[in-house]
Protein backbone atom coordinates (compact mmCIF):
# COMPACT_ATOMS: atom_id res chain seq x y z
CA UNK A 1 0.00 0.00 0.00
CA UNK A 2 2.81 2.41 0.62
CA UNK A 3 4.54 1.65 -2.22
CA UNK A 4 1.43 2.48 -4.38
CA UNK A 5 1.40 5.98 -2.90
CA UNK A 6 5.09 6.51 -3.26
CA UNK A 7 4.52 5.98 -7.24
CA UNK A 8 1.36 8.11 -6.69
CA UNK A 9 3.22 10.87 -5.01
CA UNK A 10 5.99 10.59 -7.10
CA UNK A 11 4.40 10.67 -10.53
CA UNK A 12 2.21 13.45 -9.29
CA UNK A 13 5.62 14.93 -8.55
CA UNK A 14 7.14 14.86 -11.88
CA UNK A 15 3.69 15.71 -13.99
CA UNK A 16 3.95 18.97 -11.68
CA UNK A 17 7.39 20.01 -12.58
CA UNK A 18 6.75 18.97 -16.12
CA UNK A 19 3.36 20.63 -16.53
CA UNK A 20 5.10 24.26 -14.99
CA UNK A 21 8.69 24.06 -17.62
CA UNK A 22 5.89 23.65 -20.16
CA UNK A 23 3.52 26.59 -19.20
CA UNK A 24 6.92 28.70 -18.27
CA UNK A 25 8.59 27.33 -22.13
CA UNK A 26 5.36 28.42 -23.31
CA UNK A 27 5.07 32.05 -21.76
CA UNK A 28 8.14 32.79 -22.77
CA UNK A 29 7.84 31.82 -26.61
CA UNK A 30 4.44 33.96 -26.80
CA UNK A 31 7.03 37.13 -25.32
CA UNK A 32 9.52 36.38 -27.95
CA UNK A 33 7.61 36.04 -30.73
CA UNK A 34 5.75 39.29 -29.89
CA UNK A 35 9.60 40.75 -29.34
CA UNK A 36 10.22 39.65 -32.86
CA UNK A 37 7.64 41.58 -34.12
CA UNK A 38 8.11 44.62 -32.25
CA UNK A 39 12.12 44.84 -33.50
CA UNK A 40 11.02 44.15 -37.16
CA UNK A 41 8.20 46.83 -37.19
CA UNK A 42 10.91 49.56 -35.69
CA UNK A 43 13.49 48.24 -38.13
CA UNK A 44 11.26 48.38 -41.26
CA UNK A 45 10.10 52.16 -39.61
CA UNK A 46 14.03 53.01 -40.19
CA UNK A 47 14.20 52.05 -43.36
CA UNK A 48 11.33 53.57 -44.40
CA UNK A 49 13.11 56.81 -42.98
CA UNK A 50 16.03 56.28 -44.76
CA UNK A 51 14.65 55.56 -47.97
CA UNK A 52 12.43 58.56 -47.49
CA UNK A 53 15.45 60.72 -47.06
CA UNK A 54 18.02 59.10 -49.28
CA UNK A 55 18.42 62.44 -51.69
CA UNK A 56 18.69 64.72 -48.80
CA UNK A 57 22.11 66.52 -49.39
CA UNK A 58 21.89 68.64 -46.65
CA UNK A 59 25.14 66.56 -45.81
CA UNK A 60 27.44 67.26 -48.43
CA UNK A 61 28.87 70.38 -48.53
CA UNK A 62 29.80 70.39 -52.57
CA UNK A 63 25.94 69.96 -53.39
CA UNK A 64 24.36 73.17 -54.63
CA UNK A 65 21.14 74.55 -55.60
CA UNK A 66 22.17 74.09 -59.33
CA UNK A 67 23.76 70.53 -59.25
CA UNK A 68 21.83 68.79 -57.16
CA UNK A 69 22.82 65.22 -59.00
CA UNK A 70 26.62 65.17 -58.54
CA UNK A 71 26.18 63.17 -56.08
CA UNK A 72 24.96 59.71 -57.59
CA UNK A 73 27.76 58.28 -55.74
CA UNK A 74 26.22 59.11 -52.45
CA UNK A 75 22.72 58.45 -53.59
CA UNK A 76 23.92 54.84 -54.73
CA UNK A 77 26.05 53.99 -51.82
CA UNK A 78 23.04 55.19 -49.38
CA UNK A 79 20.65 52.81 -51.55
CA UNK A 80 22.57 49.95 -51.52
CA UNK A 81 23.08 50.65 -47.30
CA UNK A 82 18.79 50.33 -48.01
CA UNK A 83 18.76 47.13 -49.61
CA UNK A 84 21.42 45.27 -47.34
CA UNK A 85 19.55 46.87 -44.18
CA UNK A 86 16.23 44.94 -45.88
CA UNK A 87 17.92 41.79 -46.31
CA UNK A 88 18.99 42.03 -42.81
CA UNK A 89 15.60 41.94 -42.31
CA UNK A 90 13.92 39.82 -44.09
CA UNK A 91 17.07 37.25 -42.58
CA UNK A 92 15.86 38.36 -38.89
CA UNK A 93 12.60 37.11 -40.10
CA UNK A 94 13.20 33.97 -41.12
Amino acid sequence: MILIYFRFVLANVYLTINISFQAYGNSTMDCMISTFFCTTKTQLQMLKYNLENIVNLDDNSEATEYSPYLDSDLIQRRLRLCVQHHLQILWWDL
